[in-house]
C-alpha cells in the first residue's frame, strides 16, 4: 500500500512539473503573439497614415 502511495506521489509531482512547463510555455506563445499583434498594428496605422496622407495631396 505504501509503494502504490508513493508512486502517485511521484506521478503527482511530475503531472504538477508538467503543468508548470505548460503553462510557461502558453505565456511565452501569448507573450509572443501579443507582440505579433503589436507589430501589425503599427504596420497597419503606418499604411493609414500614408492611405491619408494621399488622400489630402
Amino acid at each position: 500500500m505504501n509503494d502504490s502511495t508513493e508512486k502517485n506521489t511521484v506521478t503527482a509531482a511530475e503531472i504538477s512539473e508538467l503543468l508548470d512547463d505548460l503553462m510557461l510555455e502558453l505565456r511565452f506563445h501569448g507573450l509572443e503573439l501579443q507582440d505579433k499583434l503589436i507589430h501589425r498594428t503599427l504596420d497597419m496605422q503606418e499604411r493609414l497614415k500614408q492611405l491619408n496622407q494621399n488622400l489630402t495631396d
